[in-house]
């Protein structure tokens, strides 16, 4: 168990429109303009220099996890995957919506539970690249988006994989 993470639950993060840096770059940025007047980010968990606006952001947590069940028997935050008490099961996703006007994307980095029969079948295909052929999974919304009202969590969603 991360417990950087743990401590880090709740803040969001992240993450450069760089592919190269994948979804290791989840703590902090420091934004600044550079001399030619662009804006970039350098990212505390990759330490690398970010051309544009961060394009990504997301929880490290389920918004139903407290750092209390970190102890419990059947609770588990992992970085793509979350069990609490071996009974609600989540999984990270990326909610992309497209930019208007442009070829860019923005990325919420979400959360949503699954059923626990969702839950492992999705494990089981989880290295799996047919996984895309498998249908979509019921799932809802677990993780309270900032300036959306009303709240985001427990919208109903479909989970692709």
């Amino acid at each position: 168990m991360n417990t950087d993470a743990l401590k880090e639950y709740g803040r969001p993060y992240v993450h450069g429109n760089r592919f190269s840096c994948r979804w290791a770059c989840r703590r902090s940025a420091a934004v600044g303009w550079r001399g030619d007047g662009r804006l970039e980010v350098l990212l505390s968990s990759c330490a690398e220099l970010h051309d544009g606006p961060p394009l990504n952001y997301g929880t490290l947590a389920p918004v139903y996890w407290n750092a209390d069940f970190a102890d419990q028997q059947g609770s588990v935050l992992g970085e793509e995957q979350c069990v609490i008490a071996g009974e609600h099961f989540f999984v990270r996703a990326r909610l992309v919506l497209p930019i208007t006007d442009t070829d860019g994307e923005f990325d919420w980095g979400v959360w949503v539970s699954l059923s626990e029969a969702s839950f492992h079948r999705m494990s089981a295909v989880w290295d799996n690249p047919e996984r895309v052929e498998e249908p979509p999974y019921f799932g809802w919304l677990s993780t309270a988006l900032p300036l959306y009202e009303p709240t985001t969590v427990n919208l109903e969603t479909k989970l692709h994989i």
